[in-house]
């Protein structure tokens, strides 16, 4: 399910990736965020909102309740310098 969720083009995505980058771009307008500021990301998924907001210098801290996209979304993360947290989900 994440792999079809990832997936910038299949019609089961949550939604395309474009449409992603346009909303991180409204959102840092919106909101007037710049790199510095900070915003909580309930329900984070795989980081999809985080690492665009985080490649602005922004300071994301995301909370989902899966593990996988928590660990997804560090992998990312980590891969593109970017910072992570160290948290996870307990039940």
């Amino acid at each position: 399910m994440l792999i079809q969720h990832l997936d910038p083009i299949a019609p089961l995505a949550s939604r395309a990736h474009g449409f992603i980058d346009q909303s991180a771009e409204w959102l840092i307008g919106a909101l007037a965020l710049h790199p510095g500021s900070r915003v909580l990301d309930l329900g984070c998924g795989p980081g999809l909102y985080a690492h665009r907001l985080a490649r602005h210098g922004i300071q994301v801290l995301g909370i989902d309740v899966s593990q996988r996209s928590l660990d997804h979304a560090r992998h990312i993360a980590t891969r593109e310098g970017l910072p992570t947290c160290s948290g996870s989900v307990t039940t």
